[in-house]
């Protein structure tokens, strides 16, 4: 068993290893943990290990510095006690210091721990330099060093810590394999960015690890119906954030109803990769992935039909809108969102001013994976901007619309209140002489994805009847 604490985690650590027994722990490795020396005689009754102090052992339990958390714990080990800073770390030293309830002339905090068993324990360390990021938060942890801090649980010091692993490793190896230099190195993901593995149907997450990692793995394709002409094709495009696997299951419960139909899903740019590619994206690159999807099917059908989900389906509705070829015989807008609800859409500017990104709520990594979705755990703030963009541009030509549309929405979506349900299903053909076709299904136990949510069956029934229907007519 080895122990690894990251800042005040390590003291956590070393207070372990000092109530449990002897030998119990192979190595303790202490990622930026503020190093506490008390010079004063009262404050020893304050140390949770002080039972194993020894009072005749200068700087372990003397009247002039006591060392907090330490203990014996270096001589209690098997292996040894790594101790990995970086002197660009503020919040080891000052911070720690500031924090601290003693007094400033009691407290010392340094780097290195210099009490008994001293020379057991392995100093490493990591320097970091970090480049300040384009938001005013970014900026200042840039240049408050915080990062550096943050930086001491990143993955490559996962790498750097699996190689010391045993009696005879170096340091300096260690750092080759880590891909780190003993000169500076960039910060780049903080701990924060890792990539999970493609998840097992069925299988789920931990919800404490959704806020520090991305679901984010190579998106399904779906492309269905075989090579050649077919009489109708089926355009699908998924939302925001998410990749193909979102419509997955209404693209496999179509083919399996209609293998004779093209089915085409659409990956978005920027989606299905890492958040800072879908961070370079905007509206026009999402509507470039659209019509490539369109013109791709538009060559292989007769006449198709446009399914998209959420930011999919704002899309469906400007592709509908443009459709010289007349080729677009129907549309079904699954839970369209042309704006962000209240407050987010009056918020948005105070988000970039102070981040880059918007996080998810923790639960919804859990979602992702039982439903076998793959999706960013956070909204680039750049990219909801875009969202909105793109929905005033829809929301422009909706009166244009003049093809049948049938718009599904859930009754527990909170991105999609009841009362725009019923604006865009007035808007859309307003424009015409003659009104289009606009059927309005609910889905009452159902939340945003509509194609995995409680009403998925009822949902995907609804939608083959509308497109059988239209698919009928010449």
């Amino acid at each position: 068993v080895y122990l690894i604490g990251h800042s005040h985690g390590g003291n956590v650590a070393l207070n372990a290893v000092n109530r449990m027994e002897a030998g119990a722990v192979a190595g303790v490795f202490l990622l930026g943990t503020p190093q506490m020396s008390v010079r004063s005689p009262a404050a020893r009754a304050c140390d949770p290990v002080e039972e194993s102090g020894d009072p005749d052992v200068p700087g372990c339990g003397d009247s002039t510095s006591h060392w907090l958390y330490w203990g014996r714990a270096a001589s209690r080990v098997t292996g040894a006690i790594w101790n990995l800073y970086s002197p660009e770390d503020p919040v080891q030293t000052t911070l720690a210091k500031w924090s601290s309830l003693w007094g400033a002339g009691a407290l010392s905090v340094g780097r290195e721990y210099a009490g008994v068993d001293r020379e057991l324990v392995h100093n490493g360390v990591i320097h970091w330099r970090s480049s300040p990021g384009s938001s005013l938060m970014q900026r200042l942890i840039a240049r408050s060093g915080v990062a550096a801090h943050n930086a001491l649980h990143c993955e490559r010091m996962g790498k750097l810590i699996g190689r010391l692993f045993g009696p005879d490793a170096s340091f300096e190896e260690a750092l080759e394999h880590a891909g780190l230099s003993p000169a500076a190195n960039e910060i780049t993901d903080m701990g924060r960015r890792l990539i999970m593995p493609e998840p097992r149907p069925g299988s789920s997450i931990p919800e404490y690890r959704a806020a520090r990692f991305d679901v984010n793995a190579p998106p399904y394709r779906v492309n269905m119906g075989g090579d050649g002409v077919r009489p109708v094709g089926a355009l699908l495009i998924h939302g925001f954030t998410a990749a193909p696997t979102e419509m997955r299951p209404f693209a496999e419960y179509l083919h399996a109803h209609e293998p004779e139909w093209a089915i085409r899903c659409v990956q978005l740019a920027g989606h299905g990769a890492d958040m800072a590619e879908l961070r370079r994206t905007t509206e026009v690159d999402w509507m470039k992935s659209a019509r490539d999807g369109y013109a791709e099917l538009n060559a292989r059908c007769n006449r198709m039909f446009v399914v998209g989900l959420s930011l999919g389906a704002v899309l469906s509705c400007r592709l509908a809108a443009e459709d010289r070829d007349g080729k677009i015989a129907g549309l079904v807008l699954l839970a369209p969102v042309f704006d962000l609800p209240w407050p987010s859409k009056y918020l948005l500017g105070m988000y970039g001013l102070v981040c880059d990104s918007r996080p998810k709520p923790p639960h919804r990594a859990a979602y992702y994976q039982r439903h076998g979705l793959y999706s960013h755990m956070a909204y680039p703030v750049k990219g909801l901007q875009s969202v909105r963009r793109n929905g005033r541009a829809a929301w422009k030509v909706l009166p244009e619309i003049s093809v049948p549309t049938m718009i599904v929405a859930g009754r527990l979506d909170r991105l999609l209140p009841q009362r725009q349900v019923r604006r865009i299903a007035t808007r859309i053909g307003s424009g015409l002489a003659r009104s289009s076709e606009v059927e309005v299904v609910d889905a009452p136990a159902s939340g945003h994805v509509l194609t995995v949510e409680p009403d998925a069956d009822d949902v995907h029934d609804a939608c083959l009847a509308f497109l059988r229907g239209d698919a009928s007519q010449d």
